[in-house]
């Protein structure tokens, strides 16, 4: 994947909770990243490598609101400026010498931060943040793929009876479901409407959910809506931040409608079947990762059931192209 054609979308680069105001450091699209707070509480983010030796200045510290590399004691101003250089005559100092800045946002309850120096994109909020009719809790978790494979992953039904059996989904209990794939501005949507509600735990959310809607949107927004009749019952929405090629995050916001079962009680139950599932989810696809890291590159084949693959290569690879879809039915 060519991260270059990422970098002017907003990721998740962490929790607000995770920034404090000595510095810490994150990596994003291969690049390594230092935040911390400045004085008013302001998230500022840099690219964390000092100009001078490339150290990385996350392991440094914050000297009268400057950031100071642990090197050679640079001190650098909340605009990346090289402000101090000791030891250098006051007349001399190295005005050129900058720290890359990097935008950030803080929006609910992430920082958010895009490489480039000015964008057009915004961050996206889903809207069932702000559904008062919802309960929303947050989790996350990092796994050793790239974030194509996590994409997919989230996106296909076919292998929770096998790797979540019991959980999500299982063999036995197969129904009918009409299928149908859309395009959709800066990503793609897949409809599923079923004969039967779904099994597994899923039922908490709504014993009566018969139609769930996958979508994925640029640049690694995942979002499961689960619906019984016309009205949505649990919503799921991931946010993937790729590290590097083979390291990934996965921020998570999911909303739930409360039933005459407490959302603190059922969030406690999915709670557990979500960090089994996850951990299923990780083991395969770290598998996954190895399998094609030691072959030389993926060579998948696919079938009408793998729907959603080649048009995400398409939307990471940004080249404008479309496959055709087409409506289908499956035993799911």
């Amino acid at each position: 994947m060519d991260f270059k054609t990422l970098e002017d979308y907003w990721f998740v680069l962490c929790e607000s909770k995770d920034v404090k105001q000595k510095p810490s450091s994150f990596k994003l699209l291969d690049k390594p990243v230092v935040v911390y707070r400045n004085g008013q509480g302001e998230a500022l983010a840099f690219i964390d490598k000092c100009p001078h030796r490339n150290i990385p200045v996350s392991e440094g510290q914050i000297v009268n609101g400057n950031l100071q590399c642990p090197f050679h004691g640079w001190e650098f101003n909340h605009e990346g400026t090289c402000v101090k250089v000791p030891g250098l005559m006051a007349d001399k100092q190295v005005k050129a010498a900058k720290l890359k800045k990097f935008q950030v946002r803080e929006q609910a309850g992430y920082i958010w931060i895009c490489l480039k120096a000015s964008s057009d994109k915004k961050p996206h909020l889903p809207a069932h943040l702000n559904d008062d009719s919802l309960v929303t809790t947050s989790y996350r978790t990092h796994l050793k793929c790239g974030s194509l494979d996590i994409a997919e992953n989230f996106l296909d039904p076919f292998h929770t009876p096998f790797v979540h059996a019991g959980i999500i989904r299982t063999e036995s209990k197969r129904f009918r479901n009409q299928i149908k794939p859309f395009h959709i501005e800066s990503g793609l949507e897949v409809q599923y409407t079923k004969d039967k509600p779904q099994s597994g735990f899923i039922s908490l959310f709504g014993r009566e959910v018969d139609r769930d809607l996958g979508r994925f949107l640029m640049p690694g927004i995942i979002e499961l809506e689960y619906y019984s009749k016309d009205k949505i019952e649990f919503v799921n929405t991931m946010y993937i931040t790729p590290r590097s090629q083979t390291e990934s995050s996965i921020y998570f916001k999911a909303s739930l409608r409360p039933t005459l079962i407490p959302p603190s009680l059922i969030y406690a139950i999915a709670g557990f079947a979500i960090k089994v599932a996850l951990k299923q989810d990780r083991v395969i696809l770290e598998k996954q990762t190895n399998v094609v890291s030691k072959n030389g590159g993926a060579a998948f084949c696919h079938t009408e059931l793998d729907i959603v693959r080649k048009q995400l290569e398409n939307l990471y690879a940004g080249n404008g192209l479309q496959v055709e879809f087409k409506a289908l039915e499956a035993m799911i």
